[in-house]
């Protein structure tokens, strides 16, 4: 379940929220909680956001032009696609019967607004920006409802559209069409994966079709994932649906599949955990809002390594998980978990509990956040009043960061580019050593204000 679904129980989530602070009576205020420093803003009154420690830009997205259902802004991305050494941003706008993208610059100036595109998707896919066909440029890909759509991201001018086939009986809204971007077709181009319905299709970087991959079962499911799992330069694809997940080859060929789902992962995670040669594939068995346990098996053939029970160890409902080199004195990878409400979890290459902390979570990701060369684990928090809506930890549990957006508009979002959209990270991209880190605030598909907020961890304090 992603955002979506998750909206008609953001409500109940808050309320079963522990207690916290009320907004601070300024525009915000650093405080303390539990586990340190959190910033608290007091949302009904901040003007200047520049002040705020961690908030690099702040860009009040503007209604797209004749916008008669509020869009959100929940989909973005940040790229410097010109060369000129400074972020570019990247928003969504997602209302129904139509959808546009917008680019803003690095002083918050919108540059460009792409023509009506078809009718909104959710969030599943997210909206890479990449160089599809190798010439220096960078197209945005967005996966809707009725069509793929290849854009410039220079000029938000669509380069081309795809009619998305349906191969089975309709899934759900916008979870009948997740797509990843990878080495699908030629180790130096790109091309875009697409599930429309029970078929799968690959692009080429011009639009041509390249190929397509029949499925059986159920269509509903969103955790589409790439990665290159045996170092050949090929990515192969990893799906999970109700009662399936498999992965396939990179020209659709049949790796392995496990058919005893009872449900579908929320989330899929790829990496070598102990270390040898070997990458895994991390999926949750029993599925959505079910009983886990998480496996982690073979990437290549299937073959359960081990699990993990993330029930014994408080966790209600699996949401998300990334994985990651968190703690440098402990052997292999560590998997970072969370619960669509509480708590955030990590376990060590073998499955071990490291720590568990209780904070609210829902999605979660991975970035360099304070520069020191080790990945720290990004949590964002879904609801109402959260405190904080979002965090960052490092590997041995302590907490890096902290903000509270109060008082929260109801039904409100906090989000990101990363997780379960194609690709999972954030990387520094302004050169300091510091990753860049986007998110998205404001009422869930209700109204405005909607934000984007370009954070970095705030500058080390001179010695």
């Amino acid at each position: 379940m992603r955002f979506s679904a998750i909206a008609a129980t953001l409500v109940a989530l808050a309320l079963s929220a522990a207690a916290h602070a009320g907004p601070p009576e300024g525009e915000f205020a650093v405080e303390k909680d539990s586990f340190g420093p959190v910033v608290r803003i007091n949302v009904d009154k901040i003007k200047d956001w520049s002040k705020v420690p961690g908030v690099k830009q702040c860009i009040v997205v503007p209604p797209a032009p004749g916008e008669t259902v509020p869009s959100h802004a929940v989909i973005s991305n940040m790229k410097d696609v010109d060369g000129d050494g400074r972020i570019d941003l990247f928003c969504w706008l997602i209302e129904k019967p139509f959808s546009q993208v917008a680019r803003f610059d690095s002083g918050g100036r919108q540059v460009w607004i792409s023509e009506r595109l078809g009718p909104g998707s959710g969030d599943e896919s997210g909206m890479p920006i990449v160089d599809l066909d190798g010439d220096g440029k960078y197209e945005l890909v967005l996966s809707q409802w009725a069509a793929l759509y290849c854009l410039d991201a220079g000029t938000g001018k669509i380069k081309w559209k795809k009619d998305h086939v349906q191969g089975g009986k309709p899934g759900p809204g916008s979870w009948d069409y997740p797509m990843v971007v990878g080495h699908f077709a030629d180790k130096k181009k790109l091309a875009v994966v697409v599930r429309a319905g029970l078929k799968m299709h690959c692009f080429g970087p011009d639009g041509a079709e390249l190929w397509t991959c029949p499925l059986t079962g159920d269509t509903y499911g969103h955790a589409l994932v790439r990665g290159d799992v045996n170092g050949d330069g090929w990515d192969e694809i990893i799906s999970s649906r109700t009662g399936m997940t498999e992965a396939l080859t990179h020209d659709g060929k049949t790796l392995w599949n496990d058919g005893t789902q009872k449900n579908h992962s929320d989330n899929v995670a790829i990496g070598d955990f102990d270390g040898d040669g070997r990458a895994e594939v991390v999926y949750d068995h029993d599925g959505c809002g079910g009983a886990g346990p998480l496996y982690v098996v073979d990437a290549t053939t299937g073959r359960l390594k081990f699990s993990i029970d993330y029930r014994k160890d408080g966790m209600r409902h699996c949401q998300g998980f990334t994985c990651a080199d968190f703690n440098r004195d402990t052997p292999g990878l560590e998997l970072a978990v969370t619960d669509k409400a509480r708590p955030l979890l990590l376990y060590d290459a073998r499955g071990k509990l490291l720590f568990k902390r209780d904070t609210p979570t829902s999605l979660v990701t991975k970035a360099d956040w304070d520069g020191d060369g080790v990945q720290d684990i990004l949590v964002f928090a879904i609801g109402v009043n959260l405190d904080p809506i979002w965090s960052v930890w490092n590997g041995r549990g302590q907490r890096l960061y902290a903000m509270s957006l109060l008082p929260s508009p109801t039904r409100s979002h906090a989000t990101m580019c990363g997780p379960g959209l194609g690709f999972d990270g954030y990387g520094d991209l302004d050169g300091n050593g510091r990753a860049d880190v986007l998110m998205a605030f404001g009422p869930w598909k209700t109204g405005r204000p909607q934000y984007l907020l370009l954070m970095e961890a705030p500058a080390p304090a001179a010695k």
